[in-house]
């Protein structure tokens, strides 16, 4: 639950679709929603997009926010009948907008092809007109962030993906990210091999075991594709998984995180949180497990963990470019699973609305922003002009000792306990937070160039791109 005020009118995010800064528990909302969110929105509604009320209900999607945005020329009819098409009724809308080529950024969930290989035509007709809505390329992107094989059995059970066959000038490429099981399972032997002991003499190898970072190296290089494929490629994209609420949100944060500076201010992140996992209806509830006593439930998975992780990866290779610490990303996490703040309750928009979560909880931004200091990275510079492509490789990522392993006295820094006793703010207020010590850039982790032609062909440093 956020408060909002209006957002410049030029700067990091100008194409994003989003507000622009948290102030906290808003009991008052404004009664024109949908004026509110045109007034804040840069650059939409254009020719090509606009913000739709068809969700007001929740009944076109009750895994959807009750605004969206859709292509101009689609009637409700045919998005109801894309809807019946697409798995949980999850269709096809705008996630981001690239402010100079308008190539896109659309999430949604999979098509219900099944085993017969059924069609819906307003569902190929939308994505014909996602790709025509941006003239400097006549190709669409579909990425599928399953396993292949998964996508393949899936139709099966009445699910599957887009024939390229039937979806004109569309191009399908998998990124062979695992499930909720597997990752839930990697996290489970991730904790086995941090408590209540470490292996010192097989560290690398038990690390490797786990396979953790292996997935977080899936999850960078596909959200680099897709970053590549809008910005370089200046073409849109279409991402989903299965029900297009667990790698979608990963994938679309993740390559927006990239795109574009404002995610990374330090509200631009809370925005981004806010649409693209609480808003699109992330099950936070049942991946998190809030008030289930049930530890074995298979719909438990550390999800929003992993994306964290990712941002923290990030963060290592390019120090300078985050406004907001390593604290602030343990902070978010920390209160996820506390539940004192409203923010992460419940599993989609119509059940925080349902259950007055916005004015019977207070949210975690109001927390963070009443003492943002405590969260500022010191370094920051605004590259608001530039693409991140972070390094996807498993020898330039690490393990976040500082969060995954924090609780194990033998993992701690040596920091100076007279640095603990005097340092101030969240760190110290914070029942179990731990004394973080920011780290300074190095020099030779930022390096211009031109964009590259292939996420294949970057040099072996993370690359910042002037995107103007």
């Amino acid at each position: 639950p956020l408060a909002w005020s209006s957002p410049p009118s030029s700067g990091p995010g100008s194409g994003a679709l989003g507000p622009s800064t948290p102030l906290g528990v808003e009991k008052d909302p404004p009664e024109d929603v949908l004026h509110m969110i045109q007034c804040l929105i840069q650059g939409l509604p254009n020719e090509s997009w606009t913000i739709s009320r068809v969700n007001s209900s929740y009944e076109l999607c009750d895994t959807y926010p009750s605004t969206l945005v859709i292509p101009t020329n689609i009637t409700e009819e045919d998005l109801k009948r894309v809807a019946s098409f697409r798995a949980r009724h999850r269709v096809p809308v705008l996630s981001w907008i690239h402010p100079e080529s308008q190539a896109t950024i659309v999430r949604c969930s999979q098509p219900l092809v099944g085993p017969s290989d059924r069609r819906c035509k307003e569902d190929e007709r939308l994505l014909q007109v996602v790709m025509d809505a941006n003239a400097q390329s006549h190709k669409l992107t579909i990425f599928d962030a399953r396993q292949s094989s998964v996508a393949i059995s899936n139709k099966a059970k009445d699910g599957g993906f887009e024939s390229e066959s039937f979806y004109a000038n569309a191009e399908l490429i998998f990124l062979e990210i695992p499930n909720i099981h597997v990752i839930r399972e990697s996290q489970r032997k991730l904790k086995d091999m941090l408590y209540p002991t470490i292996d010192e003499a097989h560290w690398h190898s038990a690390i490797d075991q786990t396979h953790w970072l292996e997935y977080i190296r899936l999850l960078l290089a596909g959200a680099a594709k897709v970053a590549h494929k809008v910005e370089s490629g200046k073409s849109s994209v279409v991402v989903h998984c299965s029900d297009g609420w667990d790698r979608t949100a990963q994938l679309t944060s993740l390559s927006m995180l990239m795109l574009d500076g404002y995610y990374r201010t330090l509200t631009g992140f809370q925005v981004l949180v806010e649409k693209e996992w609480i808003s699109f209806g992330h099950k936070f509830c049942a991946r998190v497990g809030h008030g289930d006593k049930d530890y074995a439930d298979s719909e438990r998975s550390p999800l929003f963990v992993q994306f964290v992780d990712c941002v923290w990866q990030m963060t290592r290779q390019f120090p300078s470019a985050f406004e907001f610490n390593e604290l602030f990303l343990i902070t978010v996490l920390d209160y996820l699973y506390s539940c004192l703040f409203g923010t992460f309750l419940c599993n989609s928009e119509q059940e925080r609305l349902a259950q007055e979560v916005q004015t019977k909880t207070a949210s975690l931004w109001s927390y963070i922003n009443s003492q943002s200091e405590d969260f500022t990275n010191p370094f920051y510079e605004n590259y608001q002009n530039h693409v991140l492509y972070p390094l996807a490789s498993s020898r330039h990522l690490e393990l976040w000792t500082g969060y995954h392993a924090r609780w194990n006295p033998h993992m701690r820094s040596q920091v100076c306990q007279e640095e603990n006793r005097h340092s101030s703010g969240a760190a110290s207020e914070r029942p179990h937070g731990p004394f973080v010590v920011p780290v300074p850039p190095s020099e030779a982790s930022v390096s211009p160039s031109p964009s590259p032609k292939s996420p294949a062909s970057l040099p072996p440093h993370p690359q910042f791109v002037d995107s103007v």
